[in-house]
């Protein structure tokens, strides 16, 4: 059998399927934009335009959770900064703007990691010349999230079945001693474990790495990047 002839799970949830360089340019293109933008009108589209793009890529049911934080969120900087501006709540809105200028990113991000494998990213990356030293901590940290996700999940049913299924404002002094505390825990073995997985994998290998994943811009990337960067052009023009 030829390598060219393996079948490889393209991780692919939705109806489209991005390239990393895309999704990381997004984001980069995202940050910016959000920073130029003149108005409010104008970032609530975009982050329209981001769910969208979060349910084509097949993760919108936890980027539609997010993106109804980012509206609760615009309505209670709008309340406070209308009707209660003379108050202290004001310190809020402003809590609550900085974390809504957060939250689109925050999507992309999710996709990034809902949708791209580590060896795919490690390919990507490679292919636009970026150095080890930002190629290995970052796609450790994009394996390091999942983890610490999943020991949280078990964390939590092994509450439920001791009787502490509550949430934190039910029983805070519960939650931090049988949830928070063995999450910090097991964030340290979880770095140790991905850190010596890496190098039994040869992370540290100078020599050229091969991969059997098809890393490569399709015509969907070409007009998500297009799209972004009207988007950016759109925002500056209007300063």
């Amino acid at each position: 059998m030829k390598w060219d002839s393996v079948k490889t799970d393209n991780k692919q949830k939705g109806l489209i399927k991005l390239d990393a360089r895309t999704l990381l340019f997004l984001i980069l293109i995202s940050n910016l934009a959000i920073f130029f933008m003149p108005t409010v009108y104008g970032e609530i589209v975009m982050m329209l335009m981001i769910l969208l793009l979060a349910i084509l890529c097949g993760t919108g049911r936890t980027s539609l959770k997010i993106g109804a934080v980012y509206f609760v969120f615009l309505i209670g900087d709008y309340v406070i900064m209308n009707a209660l501006s003379d108050s202290w709540l004001i310190y809020v809105a402003l809590g609550m703007r900085y974390m809504q200028k957060v939250l689109p990113c925050a999507i992309l991000g999710g996709i990034l990691i809902s949708t791209i494998r580590v060896g795919e990213l490690m390919a990507s990356l490679r292919k636009i010349h970026i150095p080890k030293s930002i190629t290995i901590p970052f796609t450790v940290l994009l394996r390091y999230f999942p983890s610490i996700g999943e020991d949280r999940k078990a964390i939590k049913k092994a509450m439920a079945v001791r009787g502490l299924n509550g949430s934190f404002l039910k029983h805070p002094v519960k939650s931090i001693e049988c949830l928070y505390v063995p999450i910090m825990m097991s964030a340290a073995r979880r770095a140790d474990e991905l850190s010596s997985a890496a190098v039994t994998r040869g992370i540290e290998n100078p020599k050229e790495r091969t991969t059997l994943i098809d890393v490569r811009l399709h015509c969907a990337d070409f007009v998500i990047m297009l799209l972004g960067i009207g988007v950016l052009f759109f925002c500056i023009g209007r300063l």
